[in-house]
């Protein structure tokens, strides 16, 4: 008595003896992904959607607008104390991250890092308008934005 031949899910013509190690769905070679604890259909290798990572739109108009009124404050923070922002910098732009992180519903992604540090900077320069410029203004905005950025997108702080 022949064993009976098994095809492929996805490839009717293709035999295979080999099964999706979660749902045991027949698959060949081509299909097949090597997972940790053995081969797997593209569907099962896909794994389930993180929430953390999937923003609204609104959420990130709402970060925008946030960390653009942080850019605004940032730059009235530089003209206030001068030099000594080389320590207040990293502080504030961490703070403005975090901000955007709570404002964000905890949400994270590389999407609101940029939001956040675009709006920094967007908010800077719009306050240039109520303030002088100076060359140290555009060195500790970049640290506002190195520090703010990373801290929308992992919670450093």
């Amino acid at each position: 008595m022949p064993d009976e031949v098994i095809y492929c899910a996805r490839h009717q013509n293709v035999p295979t003896n080999l099964f999706c190690g979660k749902c045991e769905k027949p698959i060949c070679p081509k299909c097949s992904v090597s997972g940790p604890v053995g081969q797997r259909c593209r569907e099962c290798a896909k794994g389930p959607k993180v929430g953390a990572y999937e923003v609204p739109w609104y959420t990130y108009a709402v970060a925008a607008v946030i960390s653009a009124a942080a850019g605004i404050l940032a730059g009235r923070i530089i003209n206030f104390v001068g030099f000594l922002v080389i320590f207040v910098a990293p502080i504030v732009g961490g703070f403005i991250g975090q901000i955007v992180f709570l404002a964000a519903n905890r949400k994270r992604g590389r999407g609101l890092a940029y939001v956040a540090g675009g709006g920094i900077v967007l908010g800077a320069l719009l306050g240039l308008f109520f303030t002088g410029f100076s060359p140290l203004y555009l060195v500790f905005l970049g640290i506002y934005v190195v520090m703010a950025a990373p801290a929308a997108y992992w919670r450093l702080m």
